[in-house]
């Protein structure tokens, strides 16, 4: 791993050593605007936090309030302490009875409307839970979450550290990508969810933004937000560099990699990324969770575009099941609600 992303992962597994300081400051009530609008006062600093997405539990982590989470979803699997937490359901079979049994009158909870359902935001305010919207859509948006839940959890400090170590990062990948795009370096890429159909990410996504920052075109950047696409498309697009999410190819009826499900595929063998060994896997938790391990994603995706100016990428192993990134992304795009944690 290089030093673009050694400062990213330092401040996320030291903040919490930061968080005496700030805890031990008087509390000063403050008030916050979530992502839906909504003016919310916090009176006094929260003792409890539960977060009803895994994208805002890395957050919460990382500004150095871990230590106060009571509560959290069934996909909350990083850092290691988040695994630990009692879980509270999934994202829209968030269990409403057991979160207001663990909120009191010092409990914050976050949430994402297009995770969790407005239905179950709704309720839990009803019966008296502080709840923030924190609905991250864009490289942008996680510096805006990063903000909006430490102040709400009194690590604003910690907050601000964090988000000037994510966007010097990502500068400093950026710098190093338009210098391949400007030498005509622009490789088209595919990122793939499934093959049974074949779904892809196009504009208006997490992926798509992540993409270009890394120097690529999204291939099918004419598709909106998530959606399939016919094998003759596929063949006629020919992306350069394929990306794949690690783990089981959810769409097919064979125990292998998605990488290796269309590695093995004798209809895709003519596809210029195929032929030139250019199928990646990618840890989806990393690239379709939009939390501060951005900067490890955005490292690992210029790596498998631009390996001449990054060096190569390690690709993770073997998952067990599909990464719950295309399992959030299917979700949305058969109708049921969207799991937009790659907007996570």
């Amino acid at each position: 791993m290089n030093r673009t992303v050694i400062p990213i992962l330092i401040a996320i597994l030291t903040a919490g050593l930061l968080i005496g300081a700030a805890a031990a400051a008087e509390w000063m009530p403050v008030t916050v605007t979530d992502t839906d609008g909504n003016q919310i006062t916090i009176s006094e600093q929260p003792e409890r936090i539960i977060s009803l997405v895994p994208a805002c539990t890395e957050i919460i982590y990382a500004v150095g309030a871990g230590d106060r989470v009571v509560g959290n979803t069934d996909y909350c699997n990083y850092p290691e302490a988040a695994k630990h937490v009692e879980k509270i359901g999934g994202f829209s079979t968030i269990s409403n009875e057991r979160v207001i049994t663990l909120c009191d009158e010092k409990t914050v909870i976050f949430a994402n409307p297009n995770n969790n359902g407005r239905e179950t935001i709704d309720y839990l305010k009803r019966h008296g839970c502080t709840v923030i919207a924190a609905d991250i859509r864009s490289v942008d948006g996680i510096c805006t979450a990063v903000d909006l839940i430490g102040t709400a959890v009194g690590c604003k400090e910690n907050a601000a550290k964090l988000n000037k170590e994510i966007k010097a990062s990502i500068d400093e990948i950026s710098a190093k990508a338009a210098n391949a795009k400007a030498s005509g370096n622009v490789p088209t890429v595919m990122h793939i969810m499934q093959t049974n159909p074949y779904y892809v990410s196009g504009k208006n996504t997490f992926q798509d933004e992540l993409i270009t920052i890394a120097g690529g075109k999204n291939a099918f950047s004419d598709v909106d937000e998530w959606g399939a696409v016919t094998l003759e498309r596929l063949l006629v697009t020919d992306p350069d560099i394929i990306i794949t999410d690690a783990g089981d190819d959810s769409g097919s009826f064979y125990n292998i990699s998605l990488a290796e499900a269309i590695k093995n595929e004798p209809r895709l063998a003519s596809l210029s990324a195929v032929k030139n060994n250019k199928v990646h896997s990618i840890n989806p938790d990393i690239f379709n969770r939009g939390g501060p391990r951005v900067v490890e994603a955005l490292d690992t995706l210029a790596k498998m575009l631009h390996p001449e100016i990054f060096g190569a990428a390690q690709e993770p192993p073997l998952a067990k099941t599909p990464g719950f990134g295309a399992a959030a992304v299917l979700c949305g795009v058969l109708g049921a609600a969207l799991l937009l944690r790659r907007k996570e």
